[in-house]
């Protein structure tokens, strides 16, 4: 499964790489927030398609040729126009605007498409029911890293500061925190878990409370009865880091560490 950043880069490169051919000429282009933040979803891809289509037209009728260096500004992009002495044309620098990154809205999005492949699962043939069942991610999203997946898949972690200085009110709030947490319905889940073989990865993941961490908010493994489907995460970013996240609550044959052998 591909995460990525969405039409517009291919759509502005395709175009005036055609365009400038035979135009001496390298076009800087500067996208508004609307084309710099990724769409999710098809309906945001489908505006933004035009968006990309209807600039990258409006451009083509306001060229003109000019020994000297120009702007042209279109709904959501500003094309840098700047001669140069080669006899074919280019598209040069893409720039964005400053954005903040839309994590929730990623994530929640990430997480749609991973149950839908989880839940392909159940039409497997019982053979292949029985196989580790991967599901794999290949991010262009340059800000979307493991941290970030990590806490999707396992849950948001909770920690204390400055634990010298307050000592004794962060142990009791702490304990507190835990003896709630254990509480709750996935507790049972989460001890099952680490009595077949997953104590070491719960406990990296502060699945179980340890040194004064604990998590809050569970995670797809958790909250998601599909993702017993899956026995893992496989998850390329766009610095071509690899990282692989197993479900410690997975079907009965995949719940082993020999996923990994």
């Amino acid at each position: 499964m591909r995460f990525g950043d969405g039409p517009v880069i291919d759509i502005l490169l395709k175009e005036l790489r055609a365009f400038l051919r035979a135009k001496p000429y390298r076009v800087d282009i500067k996208l508004d927030q609307h084309l710099s933040l990724p769409p999710i979803g098809w309906k945001e891809i489908s505006t933004v398609e035009k968006d990309t289509n209807d600039s990258i037209n409006e451009f083509k009728k306001q060229f003109k040729p000019e020994d000297t260096k120009y702007e042209i500004h279109t709904n959501h992009i500003k094309y840098t126009i700047n001669p140069i002495l080669r006899p074919d044309g280019y598209p040069g620098i893409i720039s964005h605007e400053m954005i903040g990154v839309p994590t929730e809205k990623i994530i929640t999005h990430l997480n749609y498409h991973i149950l839908n492949k989880a839940n392909k699962k159940d039409d497997f043939t019982a053979e292949d029911k029985q196989l580790p069942y991967i599901v794999a991610i290949f991010s262009d999203l340059i800000y979307l890293d493991g941290m970030m997946f990590k806490e999707s898949m396992y849950g948001k972690v909770m920690g204390y500061a400055d634990q010298d200085r307050y000592k004794t009110w962060v142990e009791m709030d702490y304990q507190e925190q835990v003896t709630a947490y254990k509480a709750r319905p996935e507790w049972k889940r989460i001890e099952e878990s680490s009595s077949n073989g997953w104590k070491i990865l719960l406990e990296n993941v502060y699945l179980i409370p340890h040194n004064l961490h604990y998590v809050y908010e569970h995670g797809l493994f958790l909250t998601e009865p599909a993702m017993d489907n899956v026995a893992g995460i496989l998850l390329m970013t766009a610095a071509d880091k690899i990282s692989l996240f197993l479900n410690p609550f997975s079907g009965i044959r995949m719940n082993s560490l020999n996923v990994l052998r």
